[in-house]
């Protein structure tokens, strides 16, 4: 309901309008991407992460209540969360190596569309998020390839990690709050290109 008329009446600022949108597959069992916007004329964040939680247009989690309050801390005006892996699983751990590893260019394509529309993409895949993008890279999968190369100059991270497995593995670490640990709650991320490894993310 629109109820500029009556705040203009009253000499009120007009309404503040919060809008939530999400896109999940038929089955539910999968989402494609999650925006949450409050203010139209703000620049616009992008969360790249692992792959979803249960977070919806009416349900948060952790993860996504902390990205939305450094967007706004930060002068943003909506948030679009889009993940490596679309399957939707708050445990991570319970993700199954089919499941990593199998390419979806639906989500890619709203990957795709999330990296044009956003400002910032902040790159935060975890380690298994970066199992499936080695996965994708190594398969010679050019969709994948190409928007990794096409958006770079966005990417923002905290930190890039080697792997304690060794075998030249390496990720940038998942923002999420985990127990009572906070690592990169009140950090602000740096240029993806700005690290020396970047390029080991790509294969490169």
């Amino acid at each position: 309901m629109n109820y500029s008329i009556l705040s203009n009446r009253m000499k009120l600022p007009e309404p503040e309008i919060s809008v939530s949108e999400v896109i999940f597959d038929k089955k539910k069992e999968k989402r494609y991407l999650l925006e949450k916007r409050w203010d139209k004329d703000g620049e616009v964040l992008c969360a790249f992460m692992m792959n979803p939680s249960h977070a919806s247009h009416i349900l948060s989690d952790r993860t996504v209540d902390q990205l939305v309050k450094y967007a706004e801390n930060n002068g943003y005006g909506s948030l679009i969360v889009v993940n490596a892996i679309s399957f939707i699983e708050p445990q991570s751990n319970n993700l199954k190596n089919s499941t990593i590893h199998t390419f979806d260019p639906i989500n890619w394509s709203f990957i795709e569309k999330a990296f044009i529309k956003s400002d910032h993409i902040l790159f935060d895949t975890g380690y298994k998020g970066q199992q499936a993008l080695y996965k994708f890279i190594d398969s010679k999968n050019s969709q994948v390839i190409n928007i990794l190369k096409k958006y770079r100059k966005k990417f923002y991270c905290y930190d890039i990690k080697l792997s304690a497995r060794g075998h030249n593995f390496y990720y940038t670490p998942h923002l999420r709050p985990q127990f009572h640990k906070k690592p990169y709650y009140k950090k602000n991320p740096k240029p993806l290109l700005n690290f020396p490894n970047y390029k080991k993310i790509f294969r490169e």
